[in-house]
């Protein structure tokens, strides 16, 4: 209902409630002017046509509008062009200015003292005056207001995203309507919460306020109709007030309005925005308009809010249609590659895209051969280690790293202080033994040739024991020469000595035995490469062995030395059980076959980089798959 109009039914329910009682209602335009708006029962109290304001009546309302103050006047015996009467007056207001008087005409026979005409004139005055400041045909809008409105107009509707329209609105929206804060609820499914509070970057969901703010709202849209909180519960639904008070306690604001937005109807229905039924579709959010001052509202806020309202829900619902389509940011990168393909741009992107499709032709199909990398070192067959026989201490060496030997050449010598102090304890009691056997056979040929046949037993047995020791004695002095004798150290095989530094390593050193010395090995003779496979890798080459007749597989290898050149080598050999190397993690060692006349120099340990071949793949697996295998390992497991 129109303020205006609803003035009126509240003078007509005073008058009503008070017969014989008469409503003025006095409001002051924009010249400044005092002009009567309404009124109800004043023909009872007329004595002529029509009201005659006489000086002392005008002198009335000007000092209510100057000081605002109520005032009770007796008029039984002067009246001028009234009947006898008591007059009482209140100044109304808006924005906090009296702008104009109510008035009310009691019979003479009314006592002005105890009437109750001046309480009833104040609740009147302020029953007209909420009704005021919701009266926005007063003043106008100006030209400034419009500006901003357009200025607002354009901001909300330039983009479609639901954050930034739902931040222009409460932003922008708040200095449009000149309210303290302006917030934007909006509607998801069954969900509703705060998309926006103006004077904030970002709206913290957690904080008491918000989440009092979000009840306040769910609980409003629930009903279905606006809340209006200007200082008073009464008019409010029950349901509402628990979820108001909590809210009021956390924002201390004094006006809180929650207005519901509801999703425009068709653009062809052009009974829409005036359609009865508008206010029941949808409810797509909310705006929660708040002052902290005053608890009246100010000019022209309820019909600014009805307006900002109708476009915030309208750029509401496009952003939410826009957001809900399947796959947007999918079709609007499509969209604008469209757009940016046209005139020449076209047959350039189509060539592209041919090529594209003849390029993913061929590594589909494209068979191309799969090797699988691995890092190793060149090494002779033939290989033989030189260990220590026995614990003692290097006495002398007569080969250098590198020399060539022949089989059994003396590679060094030992010395152990163990092995020769033994060998003097044993031939010494192999001559005590000796000793023994000759005095105890003498004896024994005495005592025979006496005829003591009782000591002649004795000393045999005596004989035969010690003969036993001698002869223990005498193996056990072999044994020891045998361990000095191989002390001298000796080539098991003709070759080189592949020790590097042996004279730093060993001259002077004390040895364990079983401890290595040097190796020997035969670089005249068959060669091979010791390759380090990644153990990952080897799902391929086992797959391709199976596949192989010959059970072994093609390689290609380049030195290090001599990388310019690449040289064919033979999988022979695959290790049963992996290993660990500080370089490339878990290895599987293998062997390939090679002619040694490719080797630059035949250096012992060249290191080489070798590829086994594992048959043949599409070209795109071959180019991509150890990145595919990477994704796998890392991600997918």
């Amino acid at each position: 209902m129109p303020p205006a109009q609803a003035i009126a039914v509240t003078l007509q329910q005073f008058t009503q409630e008070h017969p014989g009682w008469a409503c003025l209602y006095w409001l002051r335009d924009a010249d400044d002017r005092i002009s009567l708006q309404a009124e109800q029962g004043l023909s009872t109290f007329i004595t002529g046509s029509k009201l005659d304001v006489d000086a002392q009546h005008q002198q009335r309302i000007a000092r209510i509008l100057q000081d605002g103050e109520p005032l009770t006047e007796d008029r039984r015996t002067n009246s001028n062009g009234l009947l006898p009467h008591i007059a009482f007056a209140a100044g109304l207001r808006r924005a906090g200015a009296v702008v104009g008087v109510v008035e009310l005409l009691a019979p003479a026979s009314v006592d002005p003292n105890h009437s109750g005409g001046r309480p009833a004139v104040e609740q009147l005055a302020d029953r007209i005056s909420r009704l005021l400041h919701q009266d926005d045909s007063l003043p106008p809008p100006t030209a400034a207001f419009w500006e901003e409105l357009d200025r607002f107009l354009f901001e909300i509707h330039r983009t479609l995203n639901l954050e930034d329209v739902a931040l222009t609105a409460a932003n922008d929206g708040r200095r449009l309507l000149g309210c303290d804060r302006l917030s934007v609820a909006v509607v998801r499914g069954q969900e509703t919460r705060i998309a926006a509070i103006s004077g904030q970057d970002e709206v913290q969901r957690r904080a008491n306020l918000v989440r009092s703010m979000r009840r306040l709202t769910e609980r409003t849209l629930r009903g279905g109709t606006p809340l209006r909180y200007e200082g008073e519960l009464q008019h409010l639904p029950d349901e509402l007030h628990q979820a108001l008070a909590d809210y009021l306690v956390e924002s201390r604001m004094r006006l809180v309005w929650v207005l519901p937005l509801h999703a425009p109807g068709p653009v062809d229905d052009l009974r829409a925005e005036h359609d009865p039924q508008r206010k029941q579709r949808r409810a797509i959010g909310a705006l929660i308009v708040e002052q902290s001052s005053v608890s009246q509202p100010q000019p022209g806020l309820a019909a600014k809010s009805e307006l900002l309202g109708d476009h915030v829900a309208t750029a509401l619902t496009n952003a939410q249609a826009h957001e809900a389509i399947f796959l947007l940011p999918l079709w609007r990168s499509l969209g604008r590659l469209l757009t940016w393909m046209h005139g020449r741009r076209l047959w350039w992107t189509a060539a592209g895209l041919l090529l594209l499709t003849i390029a993913g032709g061929l590594l589909t199909w494209l068979p191309w051969d799969y090797r699988v990398e691995a890092e190793g070192l060149a090494m002779p067959v033939e290989k033989y280690d030189v260990f220590a026989p026995w614990d003692g201490d290097v006495l002398e060496l007569t080969v250098v790293s590198g020399e060539r030997v022949r089989v059994g050449q003396i590679l060094l010598t030992l010395r152990s202080d163990e092995l020769q102090t033994q060998r003097l304890t044993v031939e010494n009691e192999v001559r005590e033994k000796h000793k023994q056997v000759s005095a105890l056979t003498s004896q024994f040929q005495e005592a025979d040739r006496r005829g003591a046949a009782a000591d002649a037993v004795r000393l045999q047995g005596e004989l035969v024991q010690a003969r036993i020791e001698l002869a223990g004695a005498e193996q056990e002095l072999q044994l020891l020469e045998e361990r000095l004798e191989k002390l001298i150290v000796k080539a098991p095989a003709a070759g080189v000595v592949a020790t590097f530094q042996l004279r730093q390593q060993l001259q002077n050193r004390p040895v364990q035995r079983g401890e290595r010395l040097l190796q020997v090995m035969n670089d005249q003779g068959p060669w091979q490469l010791e390759l380090e496979v990644p153990e990952y890798r080897m799902g391929h080459i086992l797959s391709a062995l199976r596949r192989s007749a010959a059970e072994s597989l093609p390689v290609e290898y380049v030195p290090s030395t001599a990388v310019e050149h690449a040289y064919a080598a033979t999988l022979t050999e695959i290790a049963t059980r992996s290993n660990s190397s500080a370089e490339s993690g878990t290895i599987v060692e293998a062997y390939a076959s090679i002619n040694p006349d490719d080797l630059p120099h035949r250096r012992i340990g060249a290191e080489v980089t070798a590829k086994i071949s594992c048959g043949e793949h599409s070209l795109g697996y071959v180019l991509f798959g150890d990145l595919l295998e990477f994704f796998r390992r890392k991600l997918w497991w």
